[in-house]
């Protein structure tokens, strides 16, 4: 995370309130003093913002301003506006740390005013660290590739607390770092699945290209054996997704795209791993309607599953970047 790239906060809707206060904890971690408040977050959103009125501004607009007065009172309004915003932010903040507890980097002021680093950080910090980095890629250009493949590597982690402990679960993803079961080209892989599932294949060699070596939108892949090959068996495909643009992938991984690939006796439950905070003030879910019917595992539920074993991925490549973005600073603002 370069030091300037926080003056360009991803143009999110400001209904999109989630991806706003990640981008205020990033901001408090960057920040030299490890703290953001509120004043400073709006200051800096208004500096932002008219910057951003600056390059967007037309030069052949022939429109006027009736009166230098009127444009102070726009500009004053505009700011109580963001400043009320960003008071939101902040209470939203807070219902993280309460639903979070210890495992939150991050402290909030009596008044919910002011955020700051903790100063002592564990590997649950670590890991909460790891998903915000992962939630915005576009400020870790660099480091994406570690990032993601990373989040795959803990998927199997989640998957081995969803499923018994005699279920076989396996990465499916193309991520460099997956030396599993599965790799090589996508035809290589499939057959195998196929085999692994007792799945006749609905397709065929030719649908594919030469040099496709993807994973078709599959990740993660889980399943309990029985001592047959008889097809039908408890099953669930999973997605990993770190783009703002989840919702449209989630189908993806779910057993209606899949179907045309394998004759499925028993269709998989689809689940989504998504490393947004992806919840309301009160906790409820952010935009619900856009859900498909898909098990979906945001933060909140990574880091409730992950509970007490955060440890056990200091070794991800993920953490190392984690580790770089903690020390990077901006200077106080």
């Amino acid at each position: 995370m370069a030091s300037d790239t926080l003056y360009q906060s991803h143009n999110f809707a400001f209904h999109d309130a989630h991806h706003w206060e990640d981008w205020v904890e990033l901001c408090c971690i960057a920040n030299m003093d490890g703290e953001a408040d509120v004043a400073g977050i709006s200051d800096r959103l208004r500096e932002e913002r008219d910057t951003r009125s600056e390059d967007e501004r037309d030069e052949d607009d022939e429109a006027t301003v009736s009166s230098d007065e009127a444009e102070e009172t726009e500009e004053a309004e505009e700011d109580d506006k963001h400043y009320r915003l960003v008071k939101d932010w902040f209470v939203s903040l807070a219902n993280r740390a309460k639903m979070l507890g210890d495992d939150y980097p991050f402290e909030l002021n009596a008044e919910n005013s002011k955020l700051k680093l903790r100063a002592t950080i564990t590997p649950s910090h670590h890991l909460y660290v790891a998903f915000l980095m992962m939630a915005n890629l576009h400020y870790f250009g660099t480091s994406q590739s570690d990032l993601t493949s990373s989040f795959e590597t803990i998927g199997v982690s989640v998957f081995r607390w969803l499923l018994p402990s005699h279920a076989n679960i396996h990465r499916f993803g193309k991520g460099p770092d997956n030396k599993g079961r599965y790799s090589g080209h996508i035809w290589k892989k499939i057959t195998k699945l196929a085999k692994d599932l007792s799945c006749k294949m609905k397709c065929t060699r030719d649908e594919f290209a030469k040099t496709d070596n993807g994973d078709g939108g599959l990740d993660l892949v889980g399943w309990v054996p029985w001592n047959d090959y008889a097809p039908g068996r408890l099953l669930i495909f999973g997605q990993c997704a770190c783009t703002p643009n989840w919702v449209n992938k989630q189908g993806q991984a779910s057993g209606r795209v899949w179907g045309n690939t394998f004759d499925f006796v028993t269709h998989p439950m689809t689940v989504i791993l998504i490393p947004f905070f992806l919840r309301t003030s009160s906790g409820d879910w952010h935009q619900r309607r856009k859900f498909d019917e898909h098990l979906i595992i945001d933060r909140l539920r990574l880091l409730r599953t992950l509970a007490g074993t955060a440890a056990e991925f200091s070794k991800l490549p993920a953490l190392k970047h984690v580790a770089t973005c903690l020390a990077t600073k901006e200077g106080a603002y």
